[in-house]
C-alpha cells in the first residue's frame, strides 16, 4: 500500500519485507483517520507476530496529534518486543528540530524493548 495525500506525510507498507516508513509532513487535519490504514495493518501484524519490522519515521514535522499516534504506535511495537519480536525503529531528526528530537529520545527512553535509532540528518 502506498499514500499520498495533500498536507499528510507519505506511508510505505511493505508487506514483502515487512518495512514501515512514514515520511514527509503531518499537519493533516485528521491525523485519525489518516492513520487509521497503518494502525490496522500493523495492529494485525503484531497480533500475528509476523516476524521481524522494520520501521522508519522521517517525518520532518508534526503537531501534538501526530506525536500521540507515534507514541501509541511504539508502545505497541515495544509490547511486542518485550515478547520476542524484533522490532527495529528508525527515527530521523532533520537540521535542528529540537521537538523532533525531544519526541525521539523520549519514544526511545521509554521503549527500551525496541531497537531503536535516532538519526539526525
Amino acid at each position: 500500500m502506498n499514500y499520498l495525500l495533500e498536507s499528510s506525510p507519505y506511508f510505505l507498507i511493505d508487506t514483502v519485507h515487512n518495512h514501515l516508513k512514514i515520511a514527509g509532513e503531518s499537519c493533516h487535519r485528521d491525523v485519525n483517520k489518516f492513520f487509521e490504514p497503518i494502525n490496522n495493518w500493523l495492529t494485525d501484524f503484531l497480533q500475528n507476530d509476523l516476524g521481524k519490522l522494520t520501521v522508519n519515521f522521517e517525518i520532518k514535522s508534526f503537531g501534538l496529534p501526530t506525536a500521540k499516534i507515534l507514541f501509541d504506535m511504539t508502545e505497541r511495537m515495544s509490547n511486542n518486543a518485550a515478547k520476542g519480536q524484533e522490532i527495529i525503529v528508525s527515527f530521523n531528526v532533520f537540521g535542528n528540530n529540537s521537538v523532533s528530537y525531544k519526541l525521539a529520545r523520549d519514544l526511545q527512553q521509554e521503549f527500551a524493548n525496541l531497537k531503536f535509532n535516532i538519526i539526525k540528518r
